[in-house]
């Protein structure tokens, strides 16, 4: 297995644990920008981390997805992004894209107003539930 299924398989348990621990994610994706080659962000969005738990959230996902993965998975991970509930870009991709617990690979696309070379998304629900069934 090549280093970024191993990682989106990785990602995808930490993502339904994450989602079974604390509650869903409306977003939960891996995205390589164009101006950073090779470097993957993690991406999240979900009712539960807000402005008062940022700091808390974002260790916490951190801390479920570090010890899952090998040094390259890791390294080839530039950074863990939270996007707020309320940022016009995350509307767009749950219109665009609707999964949950699966997989919907990407390519060439924008999102929140950056160049996505490659992603993958996870989960990608609406606030009112996703109309996807697991993949």
């Amino acid at each position: 297995m090549n280093i970024i299924n191993s990682l989106i398989e990785k990602l995808k348990g930490a993502e339904i644990k994450m989602a079974h621990e604390k509650g869903a994610f409306d977003l939960f994706a891996l995205f390589m920008l164009d101006v950073i080659p090779e470097q993957w962000d993690v991406v999240a969005a979900a009712s539960w981390i807000t402005d008062e738990n940022y700091d808390a959230s974002l260790r916490y996902i951190i801390n479920c997805i570090q010890p899952l993965l090998s040094s390259k998975e890791l390294f080839s991970i530039s950074g863990v992004v939270l996007i707020d509930q309320y940022n016009p870009g995350l509307d767009a991709v749950l219109e665009a894209i609707h999964v949950e617990h699966g997989l919907v690979e990407v390519r060439d696309t924008t999102f929140f107003g950056l160049d996505i070379k490659h992603g993958f998304v996870i989960t990608s629900c609406t606030r009112h539930g996703c109309t996807a069934k697991s993949a």
